[in-house]
């Protein structure tokens, strides 16, 4: 049961091969105009694995929230493969993936994002073994807003954004044992989530397969706001 999976949500393109052990795995910053390197990149790995696309019985794609654009060319590509491969595709959260990455056998686990503008992209799970049971659901927050809703408790805050954490804590925060992991998800965990749920035989996505942004696009919310003039060529131009 050979699972691609694919990441480019976050500053780096992700993929890995997982069947019943890791056939293969290739994590690179993602480069600007990084949708042009993705396939490429899926048949580099296909090769270096030594497997040929035939095999793979199942696609697991990041889903935000996290770039859009990097999203945006995950999912379309997932979705493209696994039409040519006849094979089911599954959308894992950006948040779960890194709560999974923390690789924490019991406790409290926070996964974090930068979304700018002091905002972050977070949730909160509790890890007990295999089982990940979920406090918070993902969302988008104000750092500390995010933070004075969390309990005073040993928690592993793990991502992109555990930095911006680290900044905000205090000596209180400290002694109730809140520590930082900077982390981007790891393509192998997002394979073997993918791989339980095909062999738990859940439903492939692909006709209902969706982003999880938490949030519009800046660019859309400016259109929709009516924030766009014309400038005197004609362009469109952002005030």
């Amino acid at each position: 049961m050979l699972v691609l999976a694919i990441d480019t949500s976050g500053p780096h393109m992700s993929l890995s091969l997982v069947d019943d052990q890791v056939l293969g795995a290739l994590t690179v910053r993602r480069p600007e105009g990084g949708g042009r390197l993705l396939l490429p990149a899926v048949d580099q790995l296909l090769q270096l694995a030594g497997v040929e696309s035939a095999r793979v019985r199942a696609i697991a794609v990041v889903t935000g929230p996290g770039s859009f654009t990097g999203v945006r060319i995950a999912v379309a590509t997932a979705k493209g493969l696994a039409m040519g491969w006849g094979v089911p595709v599954y959308g894992v959260g950006a948040l779960e993936a890194l709560a999974r990455s923390a690789n924490l056998p019991a406790g409290l686990v926070a996964p974090v994002r930068d979304a700018r503008g002091g905002m972050v992209y977070c949730a909160l799970y509790r890890v007990q073994g295999a089982a990940l049971a979920c406090r918070q659901p993902p969302a988008v927050r104000p750092l500390g807003e995010w933070l004075d809703d969390l309990p005073l408790a040993p928690i592993l805050f793990v991502g992109e954004g555990a930095h911006l954490v680290e900044r905000e804590m205090t000596s209180l925060h400290r002694q109730a044992g809140w520590v930082v992991l900077w982390r981007h998800p790891d393509p192998v965990v997002v394979g073997w989530i993918g791989r339980c749920r095909l062999l738990e035989g859940v439903p492939g996505q692909l006709l209902d397969l969706s982003v999880q942004y938490l949030r519009r696009p800046k660019a859309e919310m400016r259109k929709k706001d009516g924030r766009h003039a014309r400038g005197p060529a004609g362009e469109l131009r952002a005030p």
